[in-house]
């Protein structure tokens, strides 16, 4: 059974100014922010801002707001193509829905882009893709792929 829209993922290609963006026009909050490498995913430590990429040298590339129960994620990308920013709906589901959705997606013309424990990543034959995961987000930051992989990225400069 699918339970409920749990985020919408838009590519963008300035974060920085994106961020500013959605935050002022859905009045939302910053949740986290994170960045990429070649391990996956790192969150930053709460109340990191953009100097964090200065002081550390690194490139954010998601930054997750929220509102109640809305949850937007933006992800950087050098370029986006008109009419290609929509990276992901995610969807709150059950273990029998994403097992239900795995059988299926094949024989529907699309492919299964991951798969996890609690989760399924896919593109379906109109190439939308969606992200259903049997875990209960009441918190954005159980939405982090760094905190549910336990990578939480480190100050350099602090021994």
């Amino acid at each position: 059974m699918l339970r409920r829209l749990s985020n919408i993922a838009l590519k963008v290609p300035s974060l920085r100014k994106a961020e500013e963006h959605y935050v002022r026009l859905f009045d939302l909050t910053v949740a986290y922010r994170e960045i990429s490498t070649n391990d996956g995913w790192y969150t930053l430590p709460d109340g990191s801002g953009w100097d964090a990429e200065g002081a550390w040298h690194l490139r954010i590339g998601r930054s997750v707001l929220f509102r109640e129960g809305f949850v937007l994620s933006l992800e950087a990308r050098d370029r986006v193509v008109p009419g290609d920013r929509l990276d992901r709906i995610g969807l709150e589901g059950d273990e029998g829905e994403i097992r239900r959705l795995e059988r299926l997606v094949w024989g529907l013309g699309g492919q299964v882009l991951s798969k996890g424990g609690d989760s399924l990543f896919f593109e379906d034959a109109y190439a939308v893709r969606w992200e259903v995961s049997a875990g209960r987000f009441a918190d954005p930051w159980e939405m982090s792929l760094g905190v549910r992989a336990g990578r939480w990225f480190r100050d350099p400069n602090r021994a």
